[in-house]
This record gives C-alpha cells, sequence and structure tokens, in this order.
C-alpha cells in the first residue's frame, strides 16, 4: 500500500501538483487498523494503484475539506503554504479518530473518482467545431 501512495506521489509531483503528492505521502502514514478507512486501505482487495484508490482517498478527503467538515485539514489546504507531510498525518489521524468523518471517507472508497482531465476532453474538439 505504502508503495502505491509513493508512486502517485510521484505522478502527482511531475504534473505539477505538490500538495497532492503531500496528501498521498500523508496518508500513506496515517492510515493503521485503528481507523475503518485504514484497515478498508491496508486490506485493500485489488491492485491500489490501477484501481486509483489513492484518487478515491484524496478525493474524500477533499470532499470533507469542501463540506467544511475537516477543519484541521482545511487549514492546510491551498492557499495555505504546502505544509510539512507530518502536519497533513497529524491532521488526517484527527479525521480518521472521529467515527462520523472515518465513516463519510471510508464512503469514497467504494467508487472510482471522477477525474476531469484535458487530455479526455480532447476528444470532444473535432465535434465543436
Amino acid at each position: 500500500m505504502a508503495a502505491a501512495f509513493a508512486r502517485q506521489a510521484d505522478f502527482c509531483r511531475s504534473f505539477a501538483a505538490p500538495f497532492t503528492a503531500a496528501v498521498c505521502e500523508a496518508a500513506a502514514v496515517a492510515f493503521d487498523m485503528s481507523s475503518a478507512t485504514g484497515r478498508a486501505v491496508i486490506a485493500w482487495p485489488g491492485e491500489a494503484f490501477a484501481d486509483a484508490l489513492m484518487m478515491r482517498v484524496t478525493g474524500g478527503f477533499n470532499a470533507l475539506v469542501r463540506a467544511g467538515r475537516a477543519p484541521e485539514l482545511a487549514a492546510l489546504y491551498p492557499p495555505a503554504q504546502l505544509p510539512p507531510v507530518d502536519a497533513l498525518v497529524e491532521a488526517m489521524r484527527a479525521v480518521l479518530a472521529d467515527p462520523q468523518r472515518d465513516s463519510e471517507l471510508l464512503g469514497w472508497l467504494a467508487g472510482p473518482p471522477q477525474t476531469n482531465e484535458v487530455a479526455r476532453s480532447g476528444v470532444l474538439m473535432p465535434g465543436l467545431m
């Protein structure tokens, strides 16, 4: 699991997404068997990278932040300066320690994330012309 999160972090950095890279690195450390989400991530039945597990996790944390449900994480999210990974780990563990928020995050693992990649929408250009 940690290797998949590290690989995703490398991809994020190579595509100029240092914050998401830091979230991936922090998640690899923050998850343990003390939360339902941690147990699900650690025991993931498929191939974590192929299943976009890391993007499910980052999307779930982002959803909690945007809903105002994770103020400890929101304080570290852009437009704030890029935080140390340790600060993200601490904030994630606070979220995971709350059974309600842990349950909300767990729900994000159920399906693949929607991505809005520019390259994927390029196939629409001929029809728009």
